[in-house]
């Protein structure tokens, strides 16, 4: 555990290393190998729980830096919504202006989402829905701790209320373009995703509560392997629906049942997964706190936006063109390494995401902080999941 311990008190690097998790298992779900297989199941199919993964942690860092008690030594709002927007926009917009001019997008309204982050599925960067469910809990965090405070239920009721409302407009598609119908509710829209944020808010509450710090008493880790093991389990049953409806659904996750694994039982097992991680001494907390990993972790969001669609292919594009200066067999080449095998493709976008944060998402990130961040902002000790979101 040395290189784990070489981070400060307090802080959680298992967590960032769980971000690169969480975005691998995306780029397999959109990149088919047939390693993910276990007879008639695909595995590869399901693996969009690593968005879940995101979301549950994403409650967690929010709640765990931004609701702790105690002095404070920053404005909260402007500091607040100066981080959100340092992380998430400078690299988004960078990458998501050149997108929509080279596929020549002249929709204002497309544009309006896309420069908003309010992502528009058939341009720009179709991935980046997820990006649209975050800035809404973003957006809300700071009146969910208040509800929290008084009650730590009543950001579910309040969750269960505005599902309860938009379920009959989904039902009728009276808003296609904003609720969709109500199996897109459930996916790709906040209220619907909702559970998996309060997952994550409940888990920043229990930690705020017994400390960051690994248990001394726990010998086996019980919480880590519980939560894998569920986690995995989920990913298996959801690949049997899919596979026993005959494809019937697009993904398991589109069927009923679908829905309530991954929004309902899947954070479940996602927090004790993170509970462990966090408490309990295990290798694989141990190869998730590594240098490399925390690395990856943060460049886990750059590597998000370009893993698939029209990022990665004006990339790859790019990428061939620079090769055809050394020859058409060069630029054959490598279309062909790019184009037939998941394994170069993989190492490909690490290495590309690893470039784009250190030379636009970083920098980028630490200039709006200090220009624009509150005069006095000196918070305290915070997790190396800061770099999270």
């Amino acid at each position: 555990m040395a290189k784990a311990e070489q981070y400060g008190p307090g802080q959680i690097p298992a967590l960032t290393g769980v971000r690169a998790l969480a975005a691998f298992l995306v780029f397999f779900h959109h990149h088919p190998t047939k390693v993910l297989e276990m007879g008639p199941l695909l595995i590869w199919w399901e693996l969009h729980v690593g968005v879940t993964l995101f979301f549950v942690l994403s409650g967690f860092v929010i709640t765990w830096r931004y609701d702790r008690r105690g002095p404070r030594r920053e404005s909260f709002l402007r500091g607040y919504f100066v981080n959100r927007f340092a992380r998430i926009y400078p690299l988004y917009f960078v990458l998501v202006v050149p997108v929509m001019l080279v596929y020549g997008v002249r929709s204002w309204r497309a544009w309006a989402l896309n420069l908003t982050v309010f992502s528009h599925l058939e341009n720009g960067i179709p991935q980046a829905w997820s990006l649209r469910v975050e800035e809404c809990f973003y957006l809300s965090a700071p009146f969910l701790f208040l509800l929290w405070r008084k009650r730590p239920i009543l950001p579910l009721v309040a969750a269960v209320l505005v599902v309860g409302a938009l379920y009959p407009v989904a039902m009728a598609n009276a808003m296609p373009k904003a609720v969709g119908t109500p199996t897109n509710m459930f996916i790709y829209t906040f209220p619907g995703r909702f559970f998996e944020f309060y997952c994550g808010m409940w888990l920043a509450k229990r930690v705020a509560r017994t400390g960051p710090a690994e248990s001394p008493a726990r010998k086996f880790p019980v919480w880590t392997l519980a939560g894998l093991a569920g986690i995995v389990a989920v990913v298996a049953a959801l690949a049997t629906i899919h596979y026993e409806t005959k494809h019937a659904y697009a993904y398991g996750l589109y069927h009923p049942a679908g829905v309530a694994l991954n929004n309902l039982v899947l954070p479940v097992f996602i927090a004790a997964f993170y509970w462990g991680l966090i408490r309990e001494r295990s290798v694989l907390r141990w190869i998730l706190s590594t240098r490399i990993a925390n690395l990856l972790g943060r460049s886990s969001y750059a590597f998000y936006l370009i893993h698939t669609g029209p990022p990665l292919a004006l990339f790859m594009a790019v990428t061939v063109a620079g090769a055809g200066r050394f020859g058409p067999a060069s630029a054959a080449a490598a279309s062909s390494l790019l184009l037939g095998s998941v394994a170069v493709r993989f190492l490909y976008v690490t290495v590309l995401s690893i470039a784009l944060y250190k030379a636009i998402e970083m920098p980028a990130n630490r200039f709006i902080r200090r220009r624009f961040a509150a005069p006095r902002e000196a918070p305290a000790p915070i997790p190396e999941t800061a770099a999270l979101t």
